[in-house]
């Protein structure tokens, strides 16, 4: 059997997986809610139905920020031919969870690993249960890890010298961004000093290229993203860099009676509050809402400290409160699991070649994903971008720097010369050094 009917017959393998794990859990986790939409659902719907009928960008007639444009615009096409049945929304909610087992085969293929290799280690993307608990809502959620893994893996494994990759992965960080705008700080931030770091320091040609490289890059987000601020200040007369729900949610977690747990806050004042600004403009009442947060952190900055490490805790547990026993088992154990497989190959990175900066990266993307929530509200949810990382970077060390390859791999040199444990990015074959 050659490598093309191999790769066929892995394609329809995955998807067939996909299909089903996106079958069972919105049966599982949606039950008799499969046939309406619930919850933030709602919004990103009416937005994109208003979108494609021609009525803009808005909400109840009136132009809105209040949730992000990368999942908004994503609904649109199936609106564009009437309004689709909610069951067929949530099964094209949920086609990028069922294809991004089949982008992650693709990645591992053009990593250099065989085909058995790589469908062994693009299955975990299509049953991984943090994933498969936002497959099939209609949430940002739903979009984001097939965007967030190929970023990655341009980020963290491309050739150094390869200014394509910048520009692609530019291309889509900036439509990470416009799917979950708490991601600008990790998006901007991250690969730049990544590439950097990376850049040989023996060599100034090294640095220039990187640097050269890291311009493109933040060049390339920010002609991505910026079309959504400056959408906002034409449609609002003022800044509006991500959303007016920023200020409301900065209250929401920054009050007298805030207790630092989402849940809790949004049942409690939250709402008798909203009732006293609801009569205000989007934009205004995020800035009222936003002034007397900033007012209350500043009056109050040891109760804020605590706020802030419970927020945290609340984003890095391994459960969710609104989650029974079985979806908390499910989605908590492989997330722990996952968890110490990660730590553990970070604490013997040095046994490792080539492996630590990577992990490493993996470590810095994951403070830089968290850091909004010290101030915003926190679910595990908002956890995603951290888990697909770190089932990346785990994967990823399995298959480039475990035992085995690396007996393998070492026969393929010759005496004297080492081995790079990190395969090229396009090349089927080791790097002998």
């Amino acid at each position: 059997m050659t490598d093309r009917t191999r790769t066929i017959i892995v394609i329809i393998i995955l998807v067939a997986i996909g299909v089903a794990a996106s079958g069972a859990a919105k049966r599982v986790l949606l039950g008799p809610a499969q046939d309406h939409l619930v919850g933030d659902e709602g919004p990103y719907a009416g937005i994109a139905q208003n979108l494609a009928s021609g009525e803009g960008y808005t909400r109840h007639g009136v132009p809105t920020t209040m949730r992000a444009p990368g999942m908004v615009l994503y609904l649109v096409l199936p609106y564009l031919f009437g309004e689709p049945p909610v069951p067929f929304l949530r099964w094209y909610a949920a086609l990028p969870t069922i294809l991004l087992s089949l982008v992650a085969f693709l990645i591992w293929r053009r990593i250099g690993f065989p085909v058995r290799r790589s469908f062994v280690f693009a299955v975990p993307f299509a049953v991984y249960p943090m994933i498969l608990a936002n497959s099939g809502l209609v949430i940002s959620e739903a979009l984001l890890p097939i965007v967030l893994l190929p970023w990655l893996a341009l980020v963290q494994t491309e050739p150094h010298d390869s200014m394509w990759t910048a520009v692609l992965a530019g291309i889509l960080g900036g439509i990470a961004v416009l799917t979950r705008l708490p991601l600008i700080p990790a998006v901007i931030l991250f690969p730049p000093v990544y590439m950097l770091v990376r850049a040989k320091k023996d060599t100034t040609g090294g640095k220039r290229l990187a640097l050269k490289r890291a311009a493109v890059y933040v060049v390339l987000v920010l002609l991505i993203f910026m079309p959504w601020p400056i959408r906002n200040y034409a449609a609002f007369g003022g800044p509006v860099m991500t959303t007016s729900k920023a200020g409301v949610d900065l209250w929401k977690s920054n009050n007298p009676d805030a207790t630092g747990v989402t849940a809790a806050d949004h049942g409690g004042t939250f709402t008798p509050y909203m009732e006293t600004i609801k009569h205000l403009p989007e934009i205004e009442m995020g800035q009222v809402a936003r002034r007397e947060a900033m007012k209350f952190i500043r009056e109050n900055r040891r109760r804020f400290a605590e706020l802030a490490v419970i927020r945290q805790a609340e984003y890095w547990k391994p459960f969710s409160r609104r989650g029974g026993l079985l979806v908390n088992a499910a989605v908590g154990f492989p997330y722990l699991l996952l968890a110490l497989v990660f730590g553990y190959f970070l604490a013997t990175s040095k046994k490792r070649p080539g492996t630590g900066p990577v992990l490493w990266g993996t470590v810095v993307f994951a403070i830089l994903v968290a850091a909004p929530f010290i101030a915003y509200p926190a679910i595990v949810r908002y956890r995603l971008p951290v888990d697909i990382a770190m089932l990346w970077v785990v994967l990823f060390v399995l298959g480039t720097a475990g035992p085995s390859r690396r007996r393998r791999v070492s026969h393929q040199c010759g005496q004297g010369e080492g081995v790079e444990a990190r395969p090229r990015w396009g090349r089927g074959s080791p790097v002998c050094l």
